[in-house]
């Protein structure tokens, strides 16, 4: 049971009353049922088809009852419930995809890989000015190195590491955003 305002399923009025799947044509019910490991299966029972979707977020009960036990002031105020439980984005469902779930389905090696990548870019761009520079001073009586080869080495090197892995992050942020949503589609099922 979500909620006891709601009882074991969610029927018609409730969803109309709760703003809850206004998206699914012919709705008559839906029903939880809380997975192991987290999170809950729903089942929504329309005039012709039965849908289910998969919810994996460990919070995702918590959040929906919150969200039907204080509705009337959610509704209100609905920036401080989404900043309660640091809610990003919504579902098809319109049901919400927190920032901790995106932290658990991100894929860091993909962080790793961006931040390598800047990295061996700022490390090749800094060392081929520094070698540029040293044959100018190796030609030339009026140009001079300054000794400050590994600074720029070390600087650029850096540079390229923190922005390849804050690229890396926002592309692997969006990923996660993307892979909810595509695991949480309304499935058919036999009714």
């Amino acid at each position: 049971m979500i909620s006891t305002r709601v009882g074991e399923t969610i029927d018609r009025e409730e969803r109309e009353y709760f703003d809850l799947f206004l998206e699914i044509a012919n709705f008559e019910a839906a029903a939880f049922y809380e997975i192991e490991g987290g999170g809950y299966e729903v089942e929504i029972i329309t005039e012709y088809e039965k849908l289910i979707a998969v919810n994996r977020d460990p919070n995702s009960l918590n959040i929906l009852r919150d969200y039907i036990d204080r509705f009337e002031e959610i509704v209100v105020t609905k920036k401080y419930f989404e900043k309660k439980w640091r809610i990003k984005d919504y579902d098809d469902l319109g049901l919400p995809i927190t920032i901790e779930e995106i932290n658990r389905t991100m894929r860091y090696s993909f962080i790793v890989g961006c931040g390598v990548g800047g990295c061996l870019i700022g490390l090749l761009s800094s060392a081929s000015v520094v070698l540029f520079r040293g044959f100018l001073a190796a030609m030339s009586d009026h140009f001079e190195s300054e000794g400050d080869e590994w600074l720029i080495i070390t600087a650029a090197t850096g540079v390229g590491l923190i922005t390849g892995s804050l690229a890396g992050y926002a592309v692997a942020k969006e990923k996660a955003l993307t892979a909810i949503k595509k695991a949480r589609k309304l499935r058919s099922v036999e009714q």
